[in-house]
């Protein structure tokens, strides 16, 4: 090619002196010079004719010699041509993306009054969905109520599980990184409207401010409990975890906890986490008399976890394991009622659990479980919701069919075992479900649920009920 480039320019440069001698205006015979005599410069202009006429015979020759190379070196040029393009295409796209990302952030960038950066996040959930009995929440059914004639079953829609939050990126405090969450939902109960179920009372969800390096973390605010973390997969049980009062114990509540990396590897991580947290019962009732006037604490609960979680932790592509065990301690204080059910004094009582949780997956099916057995966690989700010793646990699999496709299905049973000095109704609590979700994209999330539920009375017949719920989920 080289070899090509340089004949190439010697023939431009012989057919530029051509032209130029060709067209130069040189004197013609008859013209003085006034310095050289009319024979001289007749015998010069001849010497220049001819060697004008041999500078056009070369350069008609050069002419057809280059019309001869020229295809062959455009189609020897070609794929360097391509090459060229495809490149310029992808610079294109790339600063397409790029000033795309670029518009995004600042569209989207919020600061707070201290120019902190702040993330705000959420979930538009709207839920439709048919009970075949009375439960205690028609939205997520927790409880089957004895049966009632007003009301045998509900089919409606809702957006209470609908949750908005902040995050916020704070300064590094030396080796730790600052973070601060805030996120609601309107789960916080209903008001007296006669469409209720389109009014939900805002409640807090989360609300902690969280101090984290490499190896140690240190949190204060409102979380979830550190005892029996994990929850089966729903789309639609959102405020409130699949299976919650029905073998799966969860909380959210003021702590304050310190968290700490004993271990690592390549094979995984283990981890230790205790805390001091305020079991407050969230949920709106307690089913004990004198459960909705009284839920104190003498003092706060002491709560602890080791586990250890294989690497990479959280990920669902590669095969992993996880397992911890946890513990709770606290003192309550229980009613003492009379025959009319009124309270008339109370009593303190210990509070205890110990729980095993375990995660197994990998890139396309997955199991996780809970067990526990303890005493007096009815704020914890534990019990049927009343005092006394209890039993219960669940467990889940699942199947990934696609990226965008998955099916899970689950079994979870809470078992009252025993009544602590104050009369109880419920003995057990049992459901089954099974969901699929569709991710049209990252953002955008279809379910569709079916839950069999069973409630049983210490005395009384069972209480059933059939729930089928459809999701549409938007996150933001």
């Amino acid at each position: 090619m080289r070899a090509t480039v340089s004949m190439r320019g010697a023939w431009c440069l012989k057919v530029a002196l051509a032209i130029a001698v060709a067209g130069f205006p040189w004197p013609i015979q008859g013209q003085s010079t006034g310095a050289v005599s009319s024979a001289t410069t007749a015998q010069e202009i001849q010497l220049l004719k001819a060697e004008v006429l041999a500078l056009r015979t070369e350069l008609n020759s050069l002419k057809e010699e280059l019309h001869r190379t020229t295809p062959a070196t455009a189609r020897t040029n070609q794929p360097d041509m391509a090459t060229g393009t495809e490149q310029q295409s992808d610079l294109a796209d790339t600063v397409s993306l790029i000033q795309s990302q670029v518009t995004e952030q600042a569209q989207t960038k919020v600061e707070s009054s201290s120019k902190m950066p702040v993330k705000i996040y959420g979930t538009i959930l709207s839920s439709t969905f048919f009970n075949t009995r009375d439960t205690d929440w028609a939205d997520v059914p927790i409880l089957v109520n004895p049966p009632s004639a007003f009301n045998s079953g509900w089919f409606s829609s809702s957006l209470r599980q609908s949750r908005i939050g902040l995050e916020v990126n704070g300064p590094t405090v030396g080796s730790f990184k600052t973070t601060g969450v805030f996120a609601m939902d309107f789960m916080g109960g209903m008001n007296d409207f006669q469409a209720t179920p389109l009014f939900g009372l805002p409640e807090i969800v989360y609300a902690y401010a969280r101090f984290e390096n490499a190896k140690t973390a240190f949190e204060a605010g409102q979380d979830e409990m550190i005892l029996a973390p994990r929850n089966p997969t729903s789309l639609v049980a959102f405020s409130y975890p699949e299976l919650y009062r029905t073998g799966n114990l969860y909380l959210r509540a003021p702590q304050v906890r310190i968290e700490r990396r004993l271990a690592g590897s390549n094979q995984g991580q283990l981890r230790a986490t205790l805390g001091l947290v305020a079991p407050i019962g969230t949920y709106p009732t307690l089913d004990f008399p004198g459960g909705s006037v009284t839920n104190g604490w003498k003092r706060p609960a002491v709560q602890a976890r080791l586990a250890w979680q294989s690497a990479p932790p959280g990920s669902t592509d590669e095969p992993g394991w996880g397992i911890g065990i946890s513990g709770h301690y606290g003192r309550v204080a229980l009613p003492l009622v009379d025959a009319s059910q009124n309270v008339v004094s109370s009593f303190g009582s210990d509070s205890w659990a110990a729980a095993i949780d375990l995660d197994l997956h990998s890139r396309h099916v997955g199991f996780d479980a809970e067990g526990y057995v303890g005493k007096n966690l009815q704020s914890l989700g534990g019990g049927i919701g009343q005092p006394g010793k209890t039993a219960g646990g669940y467990f889940e699999g699942r199947l990934i069919a696609t990226r965008r496709l998955q099916f899970n299905a689950g079994l979870g049973d809470d078992h009252l075992t025993k009544p602590d000095r104050i009369p109880v109704l419920l003995n057990r609590n049992t459901a089954l479900f099974a969901n699929t979700i569709f991710q049209f994209t990252p953002e955008i999330n279809l379910s569709l649920e079916y839950r069999h539920m069973v409630t049983m009375p210490f005395d009384g017949v069972k209480r059933r009920n059939e729930n089928v719920n459809l999701g549409i989920a938007y996150r933001f």
